[in-house]
């Protein structure tokens, strides 16, 4: 009986798993996204040119950009993986 439940099935829960994974890759780019503002409105109202910024404005902008290129590689792996599953 449970043989039979999971064939009928089986297209059920591909297709919910594919849309998990598109949904979560989705949301992480759009973390990604944020942390890309952020780090280019941080960039823009900082004065001067990056040699005359303290530590903490060089370390602000750079983990903002870590973080971005972070998000964004889970986004893509998201994406992969969803892709994938065909």
């Amino acid at each position: 009986m449970a043989k039979k439940l999971k064939v009928l099935f089986a297209d059920v829960i591909r297709s919910a798993r594919k849309l998990w994974l598109e949904m979560m890759g989705g949301l992480f780019l759009g973390i990604a996204l944020m942390f890309v503002l952020k780090m280019i409105d941080t960039y823009r109202k900082t004065p001067g040119s990056i040699h005359a910024w303290d530590w903490q404005t060089k370390l602000t902008v750079f983990g903002l950009a870590l973080f971005s290129v972070l998000w964004f590689a889970f986004s893509l792996q998201s994406f992969w993986k969803a892709r994938k599953m065909r």
